[in-house]
């Protein structure tokens, strides 16, 4: 495999980029230190990329929407882009049909966006191929979609697209040999029973370095802490979070937000129609200063969002030894799991949801929750899972079962 050469297709690559964008590179990088061969097929224009394919001695391959198509497609926003990133991928499918096919490549690999819409494009490829990790299956329940705001009608969208494609994806699905899932939630979206061997594969990343050390306490009587860091949008569910601190009476909290977004109105005319703008904080856009002060003086990260394939806001609180409110739904719940680094909180309808947050916020100001207990599982957080290193293992472990599985089907014919 070492004189092999490995494919990676990945719309959205761009070193030091953020996002997507970064996660992209970050895998052709680390695929890289693997594999003497690499070939990456990307689009053109992004900063710094050709320099730092030389430095790593990867060979780029850039493919083109055509600028008709661009900007014609510009007008569309979301959907545009969607649409460019489908006439993207034929012309890739078509780049793919060119390449040297006889036993050069290792495998291919499809790597972003992370969703469970990006088109299949190697079917003229006889290599392994590997798909993820892929994100995508999350969605809003119906009975939460009055608590999103203007973004309602987009969450309704998405949910039925999913529904009607659901077969289109499971057929693409069936043609990679593995496939990496970003959480469990997508997992259980696509019928996997006849498909390639699955891997959970967290999609954020985290480097390898020691949690914060900042001594975090509470002491009943003090003033509650709250933060969300982040971008504000419909799907992040926080007006479960506003309804159940309006609850709390007299009891002193006070949530400091951080971000901009589509709903960070929304949630503004929220917490005024329920009476405690008083305590709420709209930072809008800040700096990593004031980010860092915030964090410092948080006992808690609230993320109650209803749609993530992820989390790394909350995975950025825990670094920095600050346990996380979430809910049991989507990424969140797979990133928190069991370490008692933070309280997940059920998702059935928006009112059993809120008052679990409100009896344990008001348990919490009993001192019946075990604060310290939280802070130390944030100092002993497993975050082997978020490094390249085991994403890397677990990749190449799905490689070596779909192998043996291939083998074992050959010789039982």
């Amino acid at each position: 495999m070492k004189d092999q050469a490995v494919i990676i297709v990945a719309y959205a690559c761009t070193p030091r980029g953020g996002t997507e964008h970064g996660l992209g590179w970050q895998w052709v990088e680390n695929t890289a230190k693997k594999h003497s061969k690499v070939v990456l097929v990307t689009r053109p224009g992004r900063e710094g990329l050709p320099q730092a394919c030389i430095e790593h001695g990867i060979e780029l391959i850039e493919v083109a929407v055509p600028e008709p198509w661009r900007q014609w497609t510009q007008k569309f926003g979301d959907v545009g882009i969607w649409i460019r990133i489908y006439i993207w991928a034929m012309a890739v499918r078509r780049v793919m049909s060119n390449l040297n096919n006889n036993g050069q490549y290792a495998y291919a690999h499809l790597i972003t966006f992370h969703s469970i819409w990006m088109p299949y494009v190697f079917d003229q490829l006889t290599c392994p191929k590997i798909w993820g990790p892929v994100s995508g299956g999350e969605y809003v329940p119906k009975s939460y979609w009055g608590l999103i705001g203007p973004e309602k009608w987009k969450e309704i969208f998405r949910n039925s697209l999913n529904k009607c494609i659901r077969k289109s994806i499971e057929r693409r699905a069936k043609k990679y040999d593995v496939i990496l899932y970003g959480n469990t939630q997508t997992q259980k979206s696509i019928e996997t029973s006849r498909c390639g061997v699955n891997r959970i594969v967290m999609p954020n990343t985290v480097e390898d370095k020691k949690n914060d050390e900042s001594k975090r306490s509470w002491r009943k009587g003090d003033v509650l802490q709250l933060s969300f860091v982040g971008s504000c949008q419909g799907r992040r569910g926080m007006p479960l979070l506003f309804r159940a601190l309006q609850r709390m009476g007299d009891l002193e909290w006070k949530l400091d937000i951080a971000g901009t977004g589509s709903a960070l109105e929304y949630w503004k005319q929220q917490v005024l129609e329920l009476g405690i703008a008083d305590r709420v904080v709209f930072h809008g856009w800040v700096g990593k200063d004031v980010v860092d002060d915030i964090y410092n003086s948080s006992h808690f990260f609230a993320f109650p969002t209803l749609r993530d394939g992820g989390g790394s806001g909350m995975l950025e609180a825990i670094e920095r030894g600050v346990p996380v409110l979430a809910l049991d739904w989507g990424g969140p719940a797979d990133v928190i799991g069991e370490s008692g680094a933070g309280k997940l909180f059920s998702v059935h309808t928006p009112e059993r949801t809120i008052n679990e947050l409100v009896n344990w916020f008001d348990e919490f100001f009993q001192d019946k929750v075990d604060y310290e207990a939280m802070i130390n599982a944030t100092k002993n957080f497993d975050f082997s899972r978020f490094q390249w290193g085991v994403k890397m293992d677990l990749l190449e472990s799905g490689l070596e079962e779909s192998k043996l599985n291939a083998m074992k089907t050959s010789n039982s014919l």
